[in-house]
């Protein structure tokens, strides 16, 4: 039946009865419509043929050699452009894992070498097997050989370019995932090699393939090699295209969802971050210069660098530097910037208009380990601080102005800001750590005691009125208005942090004066003789002296950093006093509250300490009288404790009606979030006009461990299985498909 079929499709085209003896069905006509020149050149000259296949092999095996040679050398104990660093006397990066470095090196060369050496294979066995083997004796069964060894060659060297060239994909696969990130194309050799190689390959396949489909139906193993050729090319171009779609996907979609307890998988940048990123108004250049690892700070660092890229890509510019592959630009760096001591590996800004002005962020300054109380024997708890470094190595940058200073009034039992005074109650000096490493200078403000005329040093840029217990001196209250209201030597009015808490006098019959009332009415800033105490509900058991406060949310709709601070924050505060804007008040001078009680929290005034405020609000809870009510200011309405002031939009005063939170006894409820330094650090970033991104809150890897009696056979090989079935199953789909 199939004879007589063949014999009916010969009539039908006119084309001779096919020789059964050689199986060849191919006539001149038909050799001419598919590749006929080259099939004829192959079946007439297959000695030479052979010869040209044996030296391509021989050409493969010196080059997989030559590869081999290189990958297997032992690594030099230090490369030339170290060893001239030290003898200029640099010190150049110091790499501890330079082993592994030759290891990603030897690791190219090896695969190199075994793909030179697979070519050779194929080369010399095509080539030997022409040599050795007899010609048919018919025209016809000549051209079916020359088609099949053209399929084999085309083929097998089709194969070993694409899976080498995969595979070299797979070495430079975070070159390939930087690359599509910034939107270029390939320019580097790592990449533009392999995708050549990948495009050659399967050129070569198809040019094998192509001359072979004129015995397509007639023979049978041709057909079956065609359709194998064909299955594993559609299958390796699919698994190409999944990967680079599913690369693409994830860098330009915005769906990732990390489901870890710890944030492990993502980053987020606070709001002040990328306010300032967003409104950077000089170029900056980084240049990473990291490992090619997955280590989760190293991976933190590359997503911090690009998510600032992805707000401001023409103002923060991102050059990311490979050690195995980048190692001449690198090295140039580090001679280029010697006085930065460029030893580790990490972060390099510099101003594109002013090279040479630049700072380094190493990566140990971008990572804090400290140990768990009680977890001796196990590791120490890591953090990533990477966000505050980066932000502070930008305002190093761009900031033009000195270092501010910042002087606090002393001689009225203020905060102490002497390390003679730490451990003491009215010790502030966490709070000074805090402000010397955003960059601000910290003294105090002192006069002699024999000055007629003391006056605040010129350079002080902010006085801070650190929650005096009683009245300030007049000359100090003298200095501070001439500061405020006449201009200093630079033509600008001075600016001031005031911190004035609920605090008796030493009759205790009323609320302690400073005496610099009448200068902050003056900004429209009323500070009152008022203390604020809550009258705690019946599912809350706390003192009624503790006054439980928030930013005020229009502070916060208005972009103000002091309210990102507290932004969906709740703060527990005690000694408060009641700051308002004030309804009368200079001109030109504008005034809003900055931190309220909460709306809905019964609170109740008093213009003295109560000696027992607890018993007060439980006697307001029981006797529901109207007339007391009254008397003691009840409401459940926002109460003022905190408020900003302006002149002409400059900011000009920040006013707290509460000061001991800012002592480093007050302070260690805050421990996991200092909320106190990061309030007072965002009032000066304010005041100086700067967004609040000092004291960034940090990310804290956790620890997961699986169940060591659960059975992970399943966790291993159910992936793996489901891969290596899902391949298969889309050829053999594409097959069936084809075969139709």
């Amino acid at each position: 039946m199939e004879l007589s079929t063949r014999r009916a499709g010969d009539r039908r085209t006119g084309l001779e009865e096919p020789d059964m003896t050689t199986g060849g069905t191919d006539t001149s006509g038909a050799g001419s419509a598919a590749g006929g020149g080259v099939v004829d050149f192959v079946a007439e000259n297959r000695p030479v043929v052979g010869w040209i296949l044996a030296a391509i092999g021989l050409a493969c095996f010196a080059l997989g050699g030559w590869y081999f040679y290189k990958g297997l050398l032992p690594p030099a104990a230090k490369t030339p452009s170290s060893e001239k660093a030290d003898a200029k006397g640099d010190k150049p990066l110091d790499r501890p894992e330079t082993e592994k470095v030759a290891v990603a090196n030897q690791l190219e060369y090896v695969s190199g070498g075994i793909a030179g050496v697979t070519g050779a294979l194929v080369g010399l066995g095509l080539g030997v097997s022409l040599l050795a083997g007899i010609p048919s004796p018919s025209p016809a069964a000549r051209r079916t050989d020359a088609r099949m060894t053209l399929l084999l060659t085309g083929g097998l060297y089709g194969a070993v370019f694409m899976l080498a060239s995969a595979w070299f994909l797979v070495l430079e696969f975070n070159t390939l995932v930087s690359t599509i990130a910034a939107g270029t194309l390939p320019t580097s050799k790592e990449l533009l090699g392999p995708i050549v190689g990948l495009l050659a390959g399967v050129g070569a396949v198809l040019l094998g393939v192509q001359p072979a489909r004129v015995e397509e139906r007639g023979n049978a193993l041709i057909r079956r090699l065609i359709y194998g050729a064909n299955l594993g090319l559609t299958t390796l171009l699919l698994i190409v295209l999944l990967v680079l779609a599913n690369v693409f996907v994830s860098l330009r979609v915005p769906n990732k969802l990390d489901t870890t307890e710890f944030g492990l998988h993502s980053l987020t940048l606070s709001e002040a971050t990328k306010d300032y990123v967003a409104g950077l108004s000089k170029t900056v250049r980084v240049d990473v210069i990291l490992r090619d690892n997955n280590d989760a700070v190293e991976t933190d660092v590359r997503r911090l660098v690009g998510l600032c890229q992805e707000i401001n890509p023409e103002r923060f510019v991102v050059r990311n530097l490979s050690v195995a592959h980048n190692e001449k630009d690198i090295d140039e760096l580090i001679k280029k910037y010697r006085q930065l001591n460029i030893n580790d590996f990490g972060l390099l800004f510099s101003l594109e208009e002013d090279d040479k002005q630049a700072t380094f962020v190493s990566l140990r300054d971008m990572q804090d380990s400290t140990p768990e109380p009680g977890s001796q024997g196990r590791e120490p708890k890591l953090t990533f601080k990477g966000e505050g470094e980066l932000v502070k190595a930008l305002l190093t940058l761009t900031e033009t102005s000195s270092r501010p200073k910042l002087y606090f009034t002393q001689g009225s039992r203020e905060l102490g800001i002497d390390p003679a005074t730490a451990g003491e109650g009215r010790a502030a000096n966490e709070l000074k750590a805090a402000l010397e490493r955003t960059g601000c200078q910290v003294a105090r403000l002192d006069f002699e005691p024999n000055a007629t005329a003391p006056k605040v040093p010129d350079d002080a840029d902010i006085v801070v009125v650190a929650d005096p217990l009683g009245p300030l001196p007049d000359k100090t209250i003298a200095a501070v208005r001439a500061f405020m209201t006449q201009p200093r030597p630079n033509g600008k009015k001075g600016k001031l942090i005031y911190l004035s808490g609920a605090h008796a006098n030493p009759e205790g019959t009323e609320l302690v004066a400073t005496g610099l009332e009448g200068l902050l009415q003056e900004f429209g800033v009323q500070v009152g003789n008022q203390v604020i105490y809550t009258i705690p509900n019946s599912q809350r058991s706390i003192p009624a002296s503790s006054v439980m406060c928030i930013c005020d949310p229009q502070r916060e709709q208005d972009r103000n950093p002091i309210a990102l601070a507290l932004s969906g924050l709740a703060i527990g505060l005690s000694n408060v006093r009641r700051v308002e804007p004030a309804q009368a008040h200079g001109p030109n001078a504008t005034a809003d509250r900055l931190v309220t009680t909460i709306p809905g929290q019964w609170t109740f005034l008093e213009t003295a300490l109560l000696p027992n405020p607890n018993r007060a609000a439980e006697e307001l809870k029981e006797n529901q009288n109207q007339e007391l009510f009254n008397k003691k200011n009840v409401s459940r309405g926002p109460r003022g404790a905190a408020a900003v002031a302006s002149t002409e939009g400059t900011p000009r005063v920040v006013a707290f009606g509460f000061g001991d939170v800012f002592s480093d006894q007050g302070g260690r409820g805050f421990q996991s979030n200092p909320v106190p330094t990061n309030m007072f650090t965002a009032s000066v970033n304010w005041l100086r006009e700067r967004p609040a991104v000092a004291n960034l809150t940090s990310k804290t890897y956790g620890r997961f461990s699986l169940n060591p009696a659960a059975d992970d056979a399943r966790l291993r090989w159910l992936p793996v299985g489901i891969l290596l079935a899902s391949i298969p199953a889309v050829g053999f789909g594409v097959w069936m498909f084809r075969r139709k």
